[in-house]
């Protein structure tokens, strides 16, 4: 995924897996769609409009997942196309709740300046740094 560091100025969405991926099924995919997915068609472009306009945030579990689908193909297309989208790499729930309970902790004691926890990352690859 092409990735950049968060906009502060910017709001920050996070969607889960399902809503990516009936994203992408229901709006780049001209064949296979489930009936369920018949109304979802506009979610893709909302999803690039978000991730052009905003930071579209993502974290190692929406790639674990990915991971786990037993139809390769479909999971090989939905990476290509958050490949392509500019996203913002954040840290996964239980890192994040930690790198949070350490800077609020040194907050409270006196140690920083009371500011957002740094739970994004500039890449995937900062990401998974400890």
């Amino acid at each position: 995924m092409a990735a950049h560091p968060r906009r502060p100025t910017k709001p920050s969405v996070y969607l889960d897996q399902s809503t990516l991926s009936d994203a992408f099924r229901a709006g780049l995919i001209n064949d296979r769609k489930p009936d369920r997915l018949r109304g979802y068609g506009p979610l893709a472009p909302c999803v690039e409009r978000v991730a052009s306009d905003a930071d579209l945030c993502v974290s190692i579990l929406h790639a674990q997942e990915l991971a786990a689908w037993e139809d390769v193909a479909m999971a090989h297309g939905l990476a290509k196309w958050l490949d392509g989208l500019e996203v913002v790499w954040m840290h996964a729930t239980e890192a994040a709740q930690a790198i949070e309970d350490d800077h609020w902790l040194a907050v409270a004691v006196g140690l920083r300046e009371p500011s957002p926890a740094p739970v994004f990352a500039p890449s995937c690859s900062q990401r998974c740094r400890p």
